[in-house]
């Protein structure tokens, strides 16, 4: 339990919460050890937790289609030790946007949306707290998303 209230402390979408908050709402959360190459979740799967990476690196992994109907699997990006995944699909309910798979033996901590509600009914401050923060942070990957859209754009115009 000390390993996940140090890990959670210091992890952005725990900023402004107390430690002894952390530890009332420590009960609510998992630990879950994948082998390397495993999908931990699949694109268009129902998922309705999020998975803070303990140890370990995964791939985000994403089918591309083709107007021909040819698909390809490509790597979109790479998580490491404290990054998350799966809060998309929580605050959303919709499907995986994209797979993740191991890339190495790999433990995370699941707070699922049953553990959430609980927060809520155990302290509503604490669950405000992480919801604006899980905000927070699909804000600044949005942002980095339309900088990234924008310079591509760029790049594809100017070569015109």
């Amino acid at each position: 339990m000390k390993i996940r209230l140090d890990f959670l402390k210091n992890h952005p979408l725990f900023g402004g919460i107390t430690p002894s908050k952390i530890s009332k709402i420590l009960h609510l959360t998992e630990t879950k050890m994948y082998r390397k190459n495993r999908l931990i979740l699949k694109e268009n799967q129902v998922n309705d937790k999020i998975f803070f990476i303990l140890k370990g690196k995964v791939a985000i992994r994403k089918i591309i289609k083709f107007k021909n109907g040819h698909k390809i699997c490509k790597t979109i990006g790479i998580l490491n030790e404290g990054d998350n995944f799966g809060e998309m699909e929580v605050i959303d309910v919709q499907r995986c946007a994209a797979s993740i798979k191991t890339l190495e033996q790999t433990e995370v901590l699941i707070i699922s949306n049953l553990s959430l509600y609980k927060i809520m009914n155990i302290n509503l401050e604490t669950y405000t707290i992480l919801i604006l923060n899980l905000a927070r942070e699909i804000s600044r990957r949005l942002r980095f998303m339309d900088k990234l859209i924008t310079n591509l754009y760029a790049q594809l115009m100017t070569k015109q």
